[in-house]
């Protein structure tokens, strides 16, 4: 959370490794509450393809998944970023050689990649829905359906 001045000129990265796609954002803050997109990435790459049909990341997945990650950790580098975080969703939960692909790209690009859960994802999509919709005094419902995960989440106040 920022909460000091001098945090409002730090930038954050934000890697999202989902079934389908990795996604890259940067963003600078501007105030505590606002915040502006640097940089926006995407690459397709079906990790969770894989998984869902054999149970774990093979050499094709693995090779994927670190060239995607190895060009988003240079963005990341070039846009000197003060924080990132790197999290990993259904496809990473299901696969038998989660921990082995994790340890995997720690050593190659000392990027800690941070497995979480369903409850956890669905807390993250509802704190960026939030932060994009003017919610005070309602009750929203929100459904994600990504490649090998849905979360429904209901939030208020």
């Amino acid at each position: 959370m920022i909460t000091k001045e001098k945090d409002l000129e730090k930038k954050l990265a934000v890697i999202d490794i989902g079934s389908n796609s990795v996604r890259l954002k940067i963003c600078s803050f501007e105030s505590e509450k606002k915040y502006r997109v640097l940089v926006e990435e995407k690459d397709t790459i079906r990790l969770g393809e894989e998984v869902f049909e054999k149970g774990f990341f093979g050499p094709n997945s693995v090779e994927k998944a670190l060239n995607t990650l190895k060009k988003f950790k240079s963005v990341i580098d070039k846009y000197d970023v003060d924080y990132s975080r790197a999290v990993a969703t259904a496809g990473f939960r299901e696969s038998a050689n989660q921990q082995e692909l994790v340890h995997h790209i720690y050593q190659e690009l000392g990027l800690p990649i941070e497995v979480i859960s369903g409850a956890e994802e669905g807390h993250l999509i509802a704190l960026g829905v939030i932060s994009n919709f003017h919610l005070e005094g309602k009750t929203a419902l929100i459904v994600d359906i990504g490649g090998g995960s849905a979360e429904i989440i209901t939030c208020n106040e």
